[in-house]
């Protein structure tokens, strides 16, 4: 799922393909395991949410990068839709921790040897 969103077969298979996919909200994202920033899309968030294991786990991607060769419309793509806010409220709702200050967004990576 994407903002609440079941994506369909035909989505899925583009999604791992690297297309671009769109969403009845709108929102359209593409996944590239070659670029740097992995995920981009017309929207500055957007919540995937992957079964596993019989369980929901929740990815909250923020301050997405702009699709290849499209630049981001400020206006549209900070106007987050209803399914995003929805898949916000269960991801909160599913947080077994009351206060997520720890989590830090956008954070220089660690190098371990």
């Amino acid at each position: 799922m994407v903002n609440s969103e079941y994506l369909t077969p035909a989505q899925k298979e583009r999604y791992r393909k690297g297309k671009e996919v769109e969403i009845d909200d709108r929102t359209k994202f593409s996944y590239s395991a070659v670029d740097k920033h992995g995920i981009r899309a017309n929207k500055l968030a957007l919540i995937a949410s992957i079964l596993m294991d019989g369980g929901m786990s929740y990815v909250l991607y923020k301050g997405l990068n702009a699709l290849f060769n499209r630049k981001h419309d400020p206006i549209d793509s900070a106007e987050l839709s209803p399914g995003y806010h929805q898949a916000l409220e269960q991801l909160q709702a599913d947080n077994p921790v009351m206060n997520n200050s720890h989590i830090r967004f956008g954070a220089k990576q660690r190098y371990f040897r």
